[in-house]
């Protein structure tokens, strides 16, 4: 006779002593600390956009920087970018401070007939300090949207 329960109980074990000793699943814990960041238009100090706005939960716009204490968890990516059809483009996104430039994920793609280029990537969790300027930067073309997504979190 095969039986199931054991393995079961021996996987639940296991799966809670893992998320114990790892300290548990890192995510939000309230509605409040999901954030979507696009960007104003600034410069970055190095190369590329500043993803340095906010949408409010009221449908306001604030400027953004990451609170002391707490840091950004990056989850995803979009872009799009005017460019020549045919061409290859890649976004990079990074962050940066002062000359010091910090490359977290890229996203490549070909401009389609008109000339754009669009993506929208989900990325492994990227923790980000306070401090840091989040930019989006591309090899060719020019930038008409880019939104980072993710969440802030207790910085422990």
């Amino acid at each position: 006779m095969f039986r199931f329960v054991p393995i079961v109980a021996i996987a639940v074990v296991v799966s809670v002593s893992v998320s114990t000793a790892y300290g548990g699943v890192v995510a939000p814990s309230k509605p409040s600390q999901v954030v979507t960041l696009f960007q104003s238009g600034s410069s970055c100090p190095t190369a590329g956009i500043a993803i340095n706005r906010v949408a409010m939960s009221d449908g306001t716009l604030a400027s953004f920087v990451i609170p002391s204490n707490q840091v950004l968890v990056v989850t995803g990516f979009e872009w799009q970018v005017s460019g020549v059809a045919g061409n290859g483009v890649t976004a990079i996104l990074t962050t940066q401070a002062s000359s010091a430039i910090t490359s977290y994920a890229t996203s490549t793609t070909t401009f389609d007939s008109a000339g754009v280029a669009f993506k929208n990537d989900m990325t492994p969790m990227i923790v980000i300090k306070p401090g840091r300027t989040v930019c989006i930067g591309v090899t060719s073309g020019s930038i008409a949207s880019a939104f980072v997504h993710g969440f802030l979190a207790p910085d422990r």
